[in-house]
């Protein structure tokens, strides 16, 4: 998937996003999202603020969101420091095809750059990259409902 950064020319490196042994958080969001607009913004910017000194690096992927509402949206609140990238993907299939749920949702990468944790709405945001600091792994949560597997009880009346 192509990244653009949203605030500066050009495409960001692996290494600028946080490759490299580091513990990676990517979080799919927009300006239109009201999880986003709530709390999940504010909290994964006081991640990026508390864990800094930890290694934690935060890549915050604006969905099917233009830039300029994404800068506004930021101008508005805050931002994360350098830590914390802002970036977009120039096609709306490229992050459908990435087999995201919606939005918000977050993505933990190990040091290795492995998905060991993805969070499907609203997230805890501190809990699974400091597990993964901690050298564990944190457990999948989904905060909002998913379609059942083909087969499954959809759980309707009785």
């Amino acid at each position: 998937m192509t990244l653009l950064d949203i605030e500066k020319d050009g495409t960001p490196s692996h290494s600028e996003l946080g490759g490299g042994g580091r513990v990676v958080a990517v979080s799919f969001w927009a300006s239109w999202c009201v999880a986003c607009r709530e709390g999940e913004h504010s909290a994964s910017v006081t991640v990026a603020e508390q864990d800094r000194d930890a290694g934690v690096m935060l890549v915050g992927i604006g969905y099917q969101d233009g830039p300029d509402s994404v800068v506004a949206f930021l101008d508005a609140r805050r931002r994360g420091g350098d830590d914390y990238r802002y970036v977009t993907v120039p096609s709306p299939r490229a992050t459908r095809d990435s087999g995201i749920f919606g939005v918000p949702e977050t993505f933990v990468l190990d040091p290795a750059g492995t998905v060991v944790a993805n969070t499907a709405g609203p997230t805890t945001y501190p809990r699974p990259a400091r597990a993964v600091l901690a050298g564990q792994r944190p457990q999948q949560r989904t905060a909002v409902p998913v379609q059942p597997p083909s087969g499954a009880p959809l759980g309707f009346g009785s």
